[in-house]
């Protein structure tokens, strides 16, 4: 058995350019940057049918962490430890909180910005609280020319977290495109709440990420952002709902609250179908609560 076994091949760039020129000759080449999460699927490595692997960690432009008034950058290779060390004073404190939060500090020290919002089928609470603050990302799409295609060319876009994305939850831009930095808005006046339901490594089809930010103003909220994110159900982000949210009048009553519920419900009906009626009923309940904490003043 162990003689059929035939390890990938590892590319180890040294430069963002060098990274795009191999990514874009041969798209199923595995990025591989912390690899807190390849590295635990199950035969990735020993079945000997995986992807051959790239190697980012060398990179020194995905390594970088720069500050300004306005907001904090970091390269895809900046593990989520690094992240927090570099702009806790930057950061609003519940969004420190919330990515405090996040697994243990050895998995923290170990697993990568850019992994944890590109993994292809998973969303992980990271993705939740950056969409929900406003965080955007620089992507390079890449692009074969030429009359064989020998050569490769990319192109600079910055895209909020949440057009990462499509409302299944699945990453839009595999093998298409290579996601090379993250910039996140420094702490404003906005109130931001997070939370998780469930056990995401355990428990993928009862798990929630909620992440809810707005600006208090009298007798309402304005700019409401509601992020809810389904490990492996779906990512809701829906901007006709927060405009709903807008027009509320605070405080709200009762019916008033449950009319905004039965909308969210029907609102996650539509763009997340495969999301299970725990998450849903979850992600309801939540918002509810939310909601009621909002209008006696506790968030």
């Amino acid at each position: 058995m162990a003689d059929n076994i035939k390890a990938p091949s590892i590319h180890i760039p040294k430069s963002l350019a060098d990274l795009l020129t191999e990514k874009g000759k041969d798209p199923s080449l595995r990025i591989f940057a912390g690899g807190s999460y390849i590295m635990a699927r199950p035969f990735f490595y020993t079945d000997g049918s995986g992807d051959d692997i790239i190697s980012i960690t060398q990179i020194p432009e995905l390594t970088k962490v720069s500050q300004t008034d306005r907001y904090l950058e970091a390269g895809a290779c900046v593990t989520i430890e690094q992240l927090l060390n570099s702009g806790s004073y930057l950061m609003g404190k519940e969004t420190f909180r919330a990515i405090t939060s996040i697994a243990s500090s050895m998995v923290r020290s170990q697993a990568t910005i850019g992994g944890a919002l590109c993994t292809p089928d998973t969303r992980f609470f990271l993705s939740c609280v950056l969409s929900t603050i406003g965080a955007q990302v620089e992507i390079r799409l890449l692009s074969k020319r030429g009359l064989k295609g020998h050569k490769i060319t990319s192109s600079q876009m910055w895209l909020p977290v949440n057009k990462l994305y499509n409302s299944e939850g699945v990453f839009l831009y595999e093998n298409k495109a290579i996601l090379t930095k993250v910039r996140i808005p420094a702490k404003t006046n906005n109130i931001q709440v997070f939370r998780t339901l469930g056990n995401p490594m355990r428990e993928m089809d009862s798990t929630v990420f909620f992440g809810f930010e707005y600006t208090p103003v009298p007798n309402g909220i304005s700019h409401p952002n509601l992020c809810l994110a389904f490990p492996k159900n779906g990512f809701f982000q829906n901007l006709d709902f927060s405009n709903q949210l807008s027009s509320l009048s605070f405080p709200p009553d009762s019916q008033q609250i449950e009319d905004m519920a039965k909308l969210l419900e029907k609102k996650l009906e539509e763009s997340c179908p495969s999301a299970t009626p725990i998450q849903r009923e979850r992600s309801r309940r939540l918002f509810v609560s939310i909601l009621y904490q909002i209008s006696q003043g506790i968030v």
